[in-house]
């Protein structure tokens, strides 16, 4: 196999043209921009609703993948074609990302690595601007980075929990008690494993669904609930019935309904810590502005703290050279008074077969 795989990637090598495309992307116009120079900081001048960026952060105009290790990639794909035929959808969506990345490598701007853009939100968070012809890290599936980054010496960090840290710090400042909600921060882990094994569910889905509560989503044992043709209603209903998550769900609506209320004191018009402003709209969003805020708010601190060793940023997340934790999360803990976890893992040499 290792020698098959050597074969092909100087096939590729050899054959290879660089692309003649151009990096662009879509203003808030929607005309499409041309980059026809590298960026010293990957954040654009304007956001999307046409204001000047608000955001501190910075970070490289361009990534450099470990493209030897995507051409591997793609290699033992095309040889092996999906683990089983239920993952084709996923297997296509991982093999087309790979060969984007791979030839957003080969464009004449900066050869060998990728353009990297970012586009700051209306509540302050950094998202990937629109119409980019190009692929970007932060809608990358994590099978996808594990490869882009691998033997690079290069770690994934993320804040965990970070949705019900922020909310359980809002709920406090508005003077709430919220014992299911500071029962699950600190036992995150143990609460999912708990609650996968008793309902049959997977623990990532569980996490995504407690999350969806905070923006909105119902807990209702019925066809509305957006879970109800995955789980089945009979299942809804159990879970409906159990303690902890009917209390953490009740929390979660008091919350949220006391930190809007708050927000809307100043009239129609609302402002989030970074001092981004909009106009009030339904509950959930406006909960979502004010925390997507606070989320912004730390990665902003964070990147101040990390400097140049911050290589790329995903929503709570980025990707750089190793740093000690603590200290990073007692920064935190000293200018916002969040009390947060930061998780970091190194990037080792990627397992193709999980793009399978």
């Amino acid at each position: 196999m290792k020698e098959w795989l050597d074969t092909e990637i100087d096939a590729f090598q050899q054959k290879r043209i660089y692309s003649p495309v151009q990096y662009s992307y879509r203003d808030g116009s929607k005309a499409r921009v041309v980059v026809n120079e590298l960026p010293s900081n990957a954040i654009l001048g304007l956001d999307k609703d046409g204001n000047p960026t608000a955001s501190s952060v910075v970070l490289p105009g361009a990534i450099k993948p470990n493209i030897k290790c995507v051409e591997e990639a793609i290699a033992y794909m095309r040889s092996n074609g999906p683990s089983i035929r239920l993952r084709t959808a996923r297997f296509k969506y991982n093999l087309n990302s790979l060969e984007a990345w791979r030839e957003a490598s080969e464009r004449p701007l900066c050869p060998g690595h990728v353009l990297q853009l970012y586009r700051e939100g209306s509540e302050g968070r950094l998202t990937v601007p629109q119409g980019l012809n190009f692929p970007h890290t932060v809608n990358t599936s994590s099978a996808v980075r594990n490869v882009l980054f691998a033997d690079q010496d290069l770690w994934d960090y993320d804040l965990s929990n970070a949705h019900y840290t922020i909310l359980e710090y809002l709920c406090q400042r508005e003077g709430l008690k919220t014992p299911c909600i500071s029962h699950y921060n600190e036992n995150k882990e143990e609460v999912r494993a708990s609650l996968s094994d008793k309902y049959g569910i997977k623990s990532s889905a569980l996490k995504t669904y407690l999350i969806s509560w905070i923006y909105g989503s119902k807990d209702s044992p019925n066809g509305w609930n957006s879970m109800a043709s995955k789980w089945g209603v009979s299942k809804l209903e159990e879970m409906h019935r159990d303690t902890l998550l009917r209390g953490l769900y009740r929390e979660v609506v008091e919350g949220r309904r006391t930190i809007v209320k708050r927000l809307r004191e100043g009239g129609k018009r609302i402002q989030n810590v970074l001092g981004k402003s909009r106009e009030s709209g339904a509950p959930k969003n406006d909960l979502m502005f004010e925390m997507y805020g606070y989320e912004a708010w730390i990665m902003q601190i964070l990147n101040e703290a990390v400097g140049d060793r911050m290589i790329s940023m995903i929503y709570d997340g980025w990707v750089g050279k190793r740093m000690e934790t603590r200290y990073l999360e007692g920064l935190v803990k000293i200018h916002t008074g969040i009390e947060i976890k930061i998780r970091g893992q190194k990037f080792e040499s990627a397992d193709f077969d999980l793009l399978r």
